[in-house]
């Protein structure tokens, strides 16, 4: 898989996604995640952990977050990877019970986590016409890559003279109940920041609190690969055009069954070796 940003670069050169190229990872830490991974789940979990221990408080900066993504998307490496959760029940179990239909918009499976990081899915349908995202921040720093599709990504931020208005919102993430908490704040004044378009390929970093909004995902099915450090903050930022109605608060889980053919499908094309470049 190449790892290049698309021809289409930021509209403002206020940067805050840093997009990665191969001159940015580190070979070193790339071979550590892949043979971690050759003696199995527990033994990458443990070394992707060890890894982001050298960032500030296991925060994770750019060059780590980034790596460790890089050689995950890999079809070889990806292709391991998945078939070691599809081989274990324990593991199946885990990635269900953490993963659920997003509100904004995808399906979002964690195949990995613990209290350093997680390791997330995101799929959004071919033609799906109920993706709708609302501006956001998140409260950890985060690398991505895109597996298949594309789509755009709009930075956002709080501006008393900005042209767009939002309700600004607390979010705090679901408890055991399956909701999550969102406050309500009064409405705010936004500007766009910067616009990128992201294709199959392109990997990317970005810093917690960074506002922005995934548009646009393409005519064809979009996949990415995220790996998220521990938290930075303590809670996230949402604006949405709207008050969030109760039943979109809750998570919807997916079966067993979903989960197996989730990563059955992704081993039968994004894995394949014909993308790799």
């Amino acid at each position: 898989m190449h790892l290049a940003y698309s021809a289409a670069a930021a509209t403002s050169s206020a940067e805050t996604l840093q997009l990665c190229t191969g001159a940015d990872l580190q070979a070193g830490l790339q071979q550590r995640v892949r043979a971690a991974l050759s003696q199995g789940i527990e033994a990458l979990e443990a070394t992707v952990t060890e890894l982001l221990a050298t960032t500030g408080q296991g925060r994770g900066s750019c060059p780590v977050l980034a790596s460790i993504i890089g050689e995950l998307c890999q079809p070889d490496t990806l292709r391991l990877l998945l078939a070691q959760l599809l081989a274990s029940e324990p593991a199946l179990t885990g990635v269900q019970d953490r993963s659920y239909y997003h509100h904004n918009g995808f399906r979002k499976l964690v195949l990995l986590q613990n209290a350093a990081f997680k390791l997330r899915l995101h799929l959004w349908e071919a033609n799906s016409e109920r993706h709708h995202e609302n501006i956001h921040d998140h409260r950890w720093n985060f690398a991505s890559c895109l597996l298949a599709g594309r789509f755009q990504t709009v930075v956002w931020e709080e501006d008393p003279t900005g042209p767009e208005t939002r309700l600004d919102c607390t979010y705090t993430p679901a408890q055991g109940n399956g909701h999550y908490g969102v406050r309500e704040n009064g409405q705010v004044r936004l500007r766009q920041r910067a616009t990128h378009q992201l294709q199959a390929g392109d990997l990317y970093y970005m810093p917690a609190s960074t506002l922005h909004q995934v548009t646009d995902p393409g005519q064809g099915e979009t996949i990415t690969l995220m790996l998220t450090a521990t938290p930075v903050l303590d809670h996230c930022k949402l604006y949405a055009e709207h008050s969030i109605p109760e039943q979109d608060k809750q998570n919807v889980p997916f079966s067993r069954a979903e989960i197996q053919h989730e990563l059955r499908a992704l081993l039968r094309t994004t894995c394949q070796p014909a993308l790799a470049a």
